[in-house]
């Protein structure tokens, strides 16, 4: 597949302001799944040991985000597990796609 060396963007920042663009996809970075992350999309940690983290979210007891030494990310949707969810958008399309809904960034800091 031929990608072009530049994509045209548009977006609008939290204030509103509309910004038009070009950016080169090889600056393009996947933004890796963090604890802090998971945090300010509204997880919060259920259970914690030495080798797991088990993270819900508020108004979805059927999603459940766990992290494992072993295997890494999972993302729990009823009774499947889907593995390979490394970066954030990747768990942002697939929360919208199972949900209808997008995951809501805070800044808690």
């Amino acid at each position: 597949m031929n990608l072009p060396e530049r994509f045209d963007l548009v977006y609008i920042d939290k204030d509103g302001t509309i910004y038009n663009t070009s950016v080169d996809y090889k600056d393009l970075i996947q933004i890796p799944i963090t604890e802090e992350i998971l945090l300010k999309f509204g997880f919060y940690e259920i259970y914690k040991s030495e080798f797991s983290i088990r993270y819900g979210i508020e108004n979805f007891d059927e999603i459940e985000f766990k992290w494992n030494k072993t295997f890494g990310w999972n993302f729990y949707y009823k009774t499947f597990c889907i593995e390979g969810i490394k970066f954030v958008h990747s768990l942002q399309t697939l929360f919208f796609s199972l949900c209808g809904e997008e995951l809501k960034f805070e800044d808690i800091s």
